[in-house]
């Protein structure tokens, strides 16, 4: 969806439940008749936990209600002369949007956004007739939108905000007041939106900028003669940084919707790109931002884990590091809202949930668990901190990658054939091996023992994982996977018949050798045996010569 109220055709329709009760998954819709008794209204909770529930009914009865549960997890509902009432829970995050009149909604306690009528910068068919509704938020930290008129807001106990797009309305415990003409941009305001351009790293970094400090004026200054702007980029230092721009070109720019100065800012940015001779908005990498708001040109890259960033965050809330975005890759679960290829500051980390800001609206805050942040959004950047001169941004036990980058998109998607997305993917690995405790040397002896693996996953230090038809790794075991077969060891009995082959080789030549030794003593024994037989015979004749002679 490409705004705060996506396309309901895609929603699936599902039936009132036979008690007259409804229960909405994400993109599920109905179309209920509400009776004067309560009905229930109960929403899944895709982050687990308690369901969301309502309890709804209409004074006049028989009253057609509509109620949408988007994919982006807000419930839309449609109808008028209701009383919504969320009062059985003190806790939850109420996400309404209110279309329709004389409505009454009691969210109680959490913190709650409810919007009345439509949201500031897009279109919705109630926009026009929202009006003399009530909505008493509670005890919570609430945010409320008022596009109608003549609608009553209390927001009782907490730090609320109210932001009045037009017509008229009466709001109680409400610390601020917004108008669509504000001449700063405050960071309790929720209508700085992403518009019809790929401007999603701008707003992101707008974001992230004013989340502790909501002085545009750092980055850049910009004054008003009549209907131009002058607008001056106050830390770019390669070449022009002032531009002038007109009132009719920011309001037919389609780029960022809302407040004033953020609106001016980018039109004026976008066209003092391109002067320059630069990508404009919807091409530029984020070192071309960083190089016209923060006077810097290089950004970190950090691969992604538990560790890496919760330490980021860290460093980016005590100041160490000035920004903290992130990117989704190339895939993305489109059921849980989150968006291919786009870009999110960083909004809070806990021990078990990241909260991303989309540029969409920076009030709908993208609770995820850790696990599945980890899923889709393929590494953390952090840039814009003066400690970049030195080739590092801080020194915590933190592998960190400095890029005076040209193609950060490349590292952002993920490009396999990015030689800078190939290293990314080692320093991903390394920063895993390290939040999981590290290496442990192995003594030189293992690295030729044959048991060394098996005794590994006998004891649970190793363990054996595969990829099913979905691409999905799993666990699994010898006992269970029959492509896996525990053999017996044979090298060793292998390595003695090769001795003993090698042996009998050996021995059976000194045989052969001894056979030929004996049959040459045999033939040499043969020889002075004939002789000595040929000289016993000579000396017998001459003897016998001799006697006949004497004789």
């Amino acid at each position: 969806p490409a705004g705060a109220v996506d396309a309901t055709t895609d929603l699936k329709n599902v039936p009132v439940e036979p008690n007259g009760n409804l229960t909405l998954n994400r993109g599920q819709k109905s179309v209920v008749n509400v009776g004067a008794d309560p009905m229930t209204l109960t929403l899944a909770n895709p982050l687990g936990g308690a369901n969301y529930t309502y309890t709804i009914s209409s004074a006049g009865g028989n009253s057609a209600a509509s109620f949408e549960f988007l994919n982006n997890g807000r419930l839309v509902i449609k109808g008028s002369g209701l009383t919504i009432d969320a009062a059985a829970s003190s806790t939850q995050n109420d996400d309404i949007i209110l279309l329709g009149s004389n409505n009454t909604v009691n969210t109680n306690g959490g913190n709650d956004i409810v919007r009345i009528g439509t949201v500031y910068g897009f279109t919705g068919t109630y926009r026009d007739v929202s009006q003399n509704n009530t909505v008493n938020t509670g005890s919570g930290n609430d945010y409320v939108t008022n596009y109608g008129y003549n609608n009553v807001i209390d927001g009782g106990a907490g730090t609320d905000s109210y932001m009045r797009v037009t017509g008229t309305a009466t709001a109680t415990n409400m610390e601020e007041v917004f108008s669509p003409t504000s001449a700063t941009l405050n960071n309790r305001d929720g209508w700085a939106l992403q518009g019809g351009l790929g401007d999603c790293r701008f707003l992101s970094l707008i974001n992230s900028l004013t989340q502790k400090n909501t002085d545009l004026s750092r980055y850049a200054t910009i004054t008003q003669t009549g209907d131009s702007y002058n607008v001056r980029f106050v830390n770019y230092t390669g070449g022009n940084n002032a531009i002038t721009v007109t009132k009719s070109e920011v309001e037919n720019s389609g780029y960022a919707k809302g407040d004033a100065d953020v609106r001016v800012m980018e039109y004026a940015l976008n066209k003092l790109m391109e002067q320059n001779g630069n990508r404009n908005l919807e091409a530029c990498t984020w070192n071309d931002l960083s190089k016209y708001l923060l006077g810097n040109d290089k950004m970190g890259i950090y691969g992604n884990s538990n560790g890496m960033i919760t330490e980021l965050w860290n460093a980016y809330t005590a100041g160490t590091i000035s920004n903290l975005l992130v990117s989704t890759a190339s895939s993305a679960n489109q059921s849980e809202g989150i968006v291919n290829n786009h870009a999110y500051s960083v909004k809070n980390v806990t021990a078990d949930y990241v909260d991303l800001v989309n540029p969409w609206d920076d009030k709908d805050i993208l609770k995820l668990e850790k696990t599945e942040f980890f899923k889709y959004f393929n590494s953390v950047a952090v840039f814009g901190s003066a400690a970049y001169s030195t080739g590092s941004i801080y020194t915590n036990g933190v592998r960190d990658v400095v890029y005076d980058d040209s193609t950060t998109q490349n590292v952002y998607a993920g490009d396999a054939a990015s030689d800078r997305a190939k290293y990314n993917y080692y320093v991903r690995l390394y920063n895993a091996i390290i939040s999981a405790g590290g290496c442990t040397a192995i003594d030189n002896t293992m690295l030729t023992s044959t048991d060394w693996l098996t005794n590994m996953i006998n004891g649970g230090s190793a363990y054996l994982k595969a990829v099913d038809s979905d691409n999905n790794w799993y666990d699994t075991n010898i006992a269970t996977n029959t492509n896996l077969q525990e053999v017996e060891n044979d090298i060793n009995l292998k390595k003695a018949e090769a001795k003993y082959e090698s042996d009998m080789r050996k021995i059976n030549a000194k045989d052969k050798k001894f056979d030929t030794d004996i049959a040459s003593l045999e033939a040499e024994r043969n020889a002075i045996s004939t002789e000595m037989d040929t000289l016993k015979s000579v000396v017998k004749d001459n003897v016998d010569r001799a006697f006949k002679l004497f004789t």
